[in-house]
């Protein structure tokens, strides 16, 4: 486990800076993941002290999101104000899906290509068993890039060669878009190729959101928990960090969920200078994830809020006496009466 920190992050060329801001916005997706940062609701208090407590995370993301892998991510609070303060968090969702795919009759830059491993491994390139050549009706070229890939198969009943295809567009790391294509064995060895189509998408979903305070269903937390499944079929998990998380009872010194409002508390003060534990160790995307999956596009956003750790401020995030996090944020100190 990584230690809490604010620090600049550098992946793949691409600066991540940190801003000190109270949310942020993390996109997670199979080729690219960023974050940035914006200005949430601003703090409540009450009497004098300068209270300013900020959201940290450290954030590393893939640039190539597989099913079964997870995104580091940290997210809790630091007071860098002089006053006592009482922080809780909720998250907001936005998450849409490459559509609608089709096909195209030559490559197109600006499609949306969800990339794919050959399954045609260890197959012989079709050049290598087609000496006459394969070449596109009227004898043209195949467009560079392609990837024609053929597989001797039992002989015909009248002792004619049959043969199974593959046909890719060449991608980075070894994948490959999909491609379809009808194959024509000729005489004197030659193989004919035509209706070559390119697959993918032209555009995404309009996006579904969803914020955690608005009411989420008892879904069972635990140090894995699915992000709302209306939007995302269970496909995308959170994983929490059991250091700093507690799901049966609020306890003190670790996060608690409450599902009656969607927020988590730390049920602690946090203390001018102090951080809380790590909320998050970060995202898992199902192995079971379908091909759609590495397409996604999830915006997540971490709102943080406080207020100083008067036990009538709580009255404005309407918990009082009885309340089991106002019982229990009481009997560790977190505040005064």
């Amino acid at each position: 486990m990584k230690r809490f920190q604010i620090k600049r992050l550098y992946s793949r060329g691409a600066l991540l800076a940190f801003a000190l801001l109270y949310a942020f916005f993390a996109v997670i997706g199979s080729t690219f993941a960023w974050v940035t940062s914006a200005d949430a609701k601003p703090n409540e208090f009450i009497g004098q002290d300068r209270p300013e407590t900020i959201l940290y995370e450290v954030f590393e993301p893939d640039m190539d999101w597989q099913p079964g892998a997870s995104v580091p991510q940290e997210t809790g609070a630091y007071n860098s104000g002089t006053a006592n303060m009482v922080v809780r968090l909720t998250f907001e969702e936005s998450i849409k899906t490459p559509y609608p795919l089709g096909s195209f009759a030559t490559h197109n830059d600006s499609a949306i290509v969800l990339p794919e491993y050959c399954r045609a491994n260890g197959w012989a390139h079709a050049d290598t068993l087609f000496p006459g050549g394969v070449t596109l009706p009227g004898g043209g070229s195949i467009p560079a890039g392609v990837n024609i890939k053929a597989e001797p198969l039992e002989p015909l009943v009248d002792g004619r060669d049959r043969y199974g295809y593959a046909i890719y567009y060449g991608l980075e790391n070894g994948k490959y878009q999909r491609m379809t294509a009808s194959f024509e064995p000729r005489s004197g060895g030659a193989l004919a190729v035509s209706d070559l189509r390119y697959w993918g998408y032209t555009g995404y979903t309009a996006p579904q959101a969803a914020r955690w305070q608005d009411g989420l269903p008892d879904l069972g937390l635990g140090e894995s928990r699915d992000i709302y499944q209306l939007m995302s079929a269970g496909m995308v998990q959170i994983d929490y960090n059991a250091a700093g998380f507690d799901d049966a009872a609020p306890t003190a010194g670790k996060w608690f969920y409450n599902q009656e409002d969607g927020y988590f508390y730390y049920i602690e003060k946090l203390a001018p200078g102090a951080f809380t534990p790590s909320l998050l160790e970060g995202f898992t995307l199902s192995a079971h994830a379908p091909p759609a999956y590495s397409g996604l596009r999830l915006d997540f956003t971490v709102h943080l809020e406080s207020v100083s750790s008067v036990g009538a401020a709580l009255a404005g995030w309407d918990l009082g006496p009885g309340d089991a996090i106002y019982d229990a944020l009481l009997a560790c100190g977190a505040f005064t009466g």
